[in-house]
């Protein structure tokens, strides 16, 4: 079984993920998205010289070091993957509502989750 960990170099929880892995399959392979190429005239998807269709699977860990309009491109890729018939840890679908902000609280507000007082505009003055 060929997996990939989706990751920081170098991030401790990452590294254990890709030590487990490892231990499990014999191989290590770090996929961090800032390196990703999504060629959709090739309907290909690689990381450096690893062409990620032939992965059996690729576990997230972390997408990005810090939130960015990126990160929802990022998703898009693994998306395309998936489509392709990769298996993704955690699906790229259940990931959006994690990284936009925005959505992940109005989410949990719906539900009927305890959120602190919140409000959300572009505006400083209407925020004050």
């Amino acid at each position: 079984m060929k997996l990939g960990v989706i990751g920081i170099a170098g991030a401790w929880s990452t590294e254990k993920l890709l030590d487990a892995v490892e231990a499990r399959t014999g191989e290590r392979h770090l996929i961090e998205m800032q390196n990703v190429v999504l060629d959709l005239a090739k309907g290909r998807v690689s990381h450096n010289e690893l062409d990620l269709n032939d992965f059996d699977g690729l576990i997230v860990k972390k997408i990005a070091k810090q939130y960015s309009p990126d990160a929802l491109d990022r998703l898009e890729m693994l998306r395309y993957l998936e489509g392709q018939g990769v298996r993704i840890f955690s699906p790229p679908a259940s990931m959006y509502p994690l990284i936009d902000r925005l959505s992940g609280t109005v989410t949990l507000q719906r539900g009927g989750i305890p959120m602190p007082k919140t409000v959300v505009t572009e505006s400083v003055d209407r925020a004050v």
